[in-house]
């Protein structure tokens, strides 16, 4: 059985404060981003269209 995938949390919303932000939802900034959120460290990704939407 394949595993159950958590859908994305979107918002246009920016938060006051982060410790990092990643440019960029393509595999590269995604993968980042989920390097750094596994470490517990704040992370916000900003993309101008859909999270890997132009793959």
């Amino acid at each position: 059985m394949a595993p159950t995938i958590t859908p994305v949390q979107t918002s246009s919303d920016v938060p006051a404060s982060t410790t990092v932000v990643v440019i960029g939802g393509g595999i590269i900034g995604l993968t980042a981003a989920l390097a750094l959120a596994e470490r517990n460290i704040p992370v916000v990704v900003l993309e101008k269209g859909r999270i890997a939407g132009e793959q």
